[in-house]
């Protein structure tokens, strides 16, 4: 299990932090444990330790630079991620060794690329991938990117945030490397979405959210499936609440 502290003073800001963090860990069915900090004196009054520190820079009484370098006397492992509105506090970041910055307004697409690469480097846990071959190229798409599969014809278009792939595989051979991870829901013979890009369940259609980035919303449920898929998606709706 990961433990992540989020600190911020401002309640909006550290809330779109919280669904990003749960958004990228719940997507790659990693435990975690997160807790929500609106100072950074709190956060080191508790004392408590934490594997991933996200950092507000600015923030009144003692700010982000302050409680890493508090941080790092205690744990040289921990892993500190600065959010910030520029990067001028960049040069007293990595003097506390921080892993990475986040400039604000937070998007989606950043915080899964920083996350991305810290666990590619080891630090926070593997990264769950979808293994494909495209243009003679493998391969290893983080699921936690993926929003959506479409098979048309022979090949399979594979929507990511920020890019589409296209493979020659079949959506039943790319849906069994997918098979538990529960987020990932076979909802018509050519769609295969991401449960945690979609906003709601329309009549004979998912709504993807804003932050899919595709350029059509809607993913097609096919009749026979539509039943089962509703149910399967408020299922999934009700476990990530608990």
């Amino acid at each position: 299990m990961i433990r992540i502290a989020v600190c911020d003073d401002n309640p909006n800001e550290r809330s779109e932090v919280e669904a990003q963090a749960k958004s990228y860990f719940d997507a790659g069915s990693q435990a975690y444990e997160l807790d929500l900090y609106e100072s950074a004196l709190d956060l080191l009054a508790n004392d408590k330790a934490y594997d991933l520190y996200l950092l507000d820079v600015l923030m009144p009484g003692c700010d982000g630079v302050s409680a890493a370098k508090a941080i790092r006397e205690k744990d040289q492992n921990a892993i500190i991620v600065f959010i910030t509105s520029n990067l001028d506090s960049a040069v007293e970041g990595y003097r506390v060794e921080a892993s990475g910055f986040l400039l604000k307004p937070l998007t989606a697409e950043s915080f899964v690329d920083t996350m991305d690469r810290l666990a590619k480097r080891g630090l926070i846990g593997t990264i769950p991938t979808l293994s494909v071959v495209s243009k003679h190229t493998p391969l290893g798409i983080p699921l936690s990117q993926i929003v959506m599969l479409e098979s048309d014809l022979h090949q399979v278009y594979i929507y990511t945030i920020g890019e589409t792939v296209t493979v020659n595989q079949r959506l039943s051979k790319l849906e069994e490397q997918i098979a538990d991870y529960p987020e990932f829901l076979r909802c018509h013979q050519s769609f295969l979405v991401n449960l945690n890009y979609v906003d709601d369940i329309l009549e004979g259609s998912f709504m993807l959210k804003d932050s899919a980035g595709v350029s059509n919303p809607l993913v097609p449920i096919s009749r026979s499936r539509y039943k089962y898929c509703k149910m399967e998606f408020y299922q999934y709706r009700l476990n990530r609440l608990r």
